[in-house]
């Protein structure tokens, strides 16, 4: 079994300990801060990425996400421009979103540094 160390407990590590952890190999991941924090962060996530998500066993519904299908920009003086999206999104807390992706690997024997 292949022992990897992950530096950052952020998206990018969070989700790339749970790929790796399906090859087998066992996960240290190493974040400065104690799950879970806020994030600056749109959080907004593309439905282009739901069949990967899904691969990696993410329950997306567990999270409740906010479906969004349009884009609007608004201007101080309160004008609005909105535009389709037309693969669409959801929104999702990365607050929650961490924390979940945090739990879903420590479940499968990531261990946090």
């Amino acid at each position: 079994m292949k022992n990897i160390i992950i530096i950052g407990g952020g998206l990018a590590g969070l989700i790339t300990s749970l790929q790796l952890q399906l090859t087998g190999a066992h996960i240290t991941l190493v974040e400065r801060k104690q799950y879970p924090f806020h994030r600056v962060c749109g959080e907004y996530i593309s439905n282009e990425v739901k069949p990967f998500l899904n691969q990696m066993g993410v329950d997306l519904e567990a999270l409740r996400p906010a479906n969004i299908n349009q884009f609007l920009l608004s201007s101080p003086a309160g004008k609005t421009l909105t535009a389709p999206l037309d693969l669409g999104g959801f929104g999702v807390s990365r607050y929650c979103f961490d924390e979940y992706l945090y739990q879903l690997a420590q479940a499968r024997g990531c261990s946090l540094f």
